[in-house]
């Protein structure tokens, strides 16, 4: 018997069904149909909320870039935090998100995901970062003369060089390029050594390494 549920919640259903057999199974090896059997619904169904898998992929992603933007749009328009603060407790948030979300997405085979999550990190997240360096240039925190670029220039080498899915670092490996990483992101904002210290933890999923 086919239970009706509201719409969102039904969304939500296919979304997280898909999700669980791509971690499974990969991308390529999913079809509709078993994630439609799963939740016991029509294959119609799936084509009411998406167009095709790739659309539901899309979904999944969306899904996680709006759990980081709810936390962070709000740390962002906090007055009273300074710019570095907000920078920190930013990577915190997304550090969370990742440890309850992202992680996993970075197992599912067969589809060019960790390009696709980069894209939309780049994209809606970047320029809220970029807005509050420039905030922090203002009151003299950072020195730099292009905070967009630099600002994506960053997340783009963190999120490649540290995604479990593409490296597989041994724990020294991993302590020296985070290390270097934050080295030169201080560099190139005109901060002291060790402003950016708190970027370790996200770097490395919350991994305990040097310095902490």
């Amino acid at each position: 018997m086919r239970i009706t549920k509201d719409p969102e919640e039904r969304r939500k259903e296919i979304i997280q069904t898909a999700l669980k057999l791509f971690l499974k199974k990969g991308y390529a090896h999913t079809a509709v149909s078993e994630i439609v059997k799963n939740i016991n619904v029509a294959q119609g169904t799936f084509y009411h909320y998406f167009k095709s898998k790739e659309d539901i992929l899309d979904a999944i992603i969306e899904t996680y870039i709006t759990s980081i933007l709810d936390e962070i749009e709000t740390v962002a328009g906090d007055k009273n935090l300074t710019a570095l603060e907000k920078l920190e407790q930013i990577s915190y948030a997304q550090l969370r998100v990742n440890q309850r979300f992202n992680m996993n997405l970075h197992s599912i085979k067969g589809v060019d995901i960790h390009e696709r999550l980069i894209a939309q990190v780049v994209k809606k997240i970047v320029p809220i970062m970029a807005d509050i360096v420039s905030e922090g240039a203002k009151a003299g925190v950072f020195n730099v003369k292009y905070p967009l670029v630099a600002t994506e220039i960053f997340m783009v080498a963190g999120n490649m060089l540290f995604d479990p899915g593409i490296f597989n670092w041994n724990k020294s490996e991993l302590e020296t390029r985070v290390d270097i990483l934050i080295e030169l992101m201080e560099s190139t904002f005109g901060v002291r050594k060790g402003s950016f210290s708190f970027y370790k933890k996200l770097m490395t999923g919350g991994r305990e390494i040097k310095g902490e």
